[in-house]
């Protein structure tokens, strides 16, 4: 299993419905992608502040390695 992390940070002039859609976007991508077994994400929430100016994140989780080469993901890994 692989989980591939993506922090975010989004300028205050994107507005809340763009970013919306690109989360549902990427969500749609699941069905497309060999190996991909889910996706969540969305904005920072936590009153810690330990964000470092990342707004958003999502996680995207694969099971299998279909989507890269045997050689690629000895890399990646």
């Amino acid at each position: 299993m692989i989980q591939h992390i993506v922090l975010l940070k989004f300028k205050p002039a994107v507005f809340q419905e763009t970013i919306a859609g690109l989360f549902a976007q990427l969500a749609q991508l699941q069905p497309r992608i060999p190996g991909m077994t889910s996706f969540s994400g969305g904005p920072y929430t936590s009153d810690e502040g330990l964000n470092q100016g990342y707004t958003h994140s999502f996680i995207i989780t694969f099971f299998i390695m279909t989507f890269i080469d045997a050689e690629a993901g000895n890399h990646y890994l």
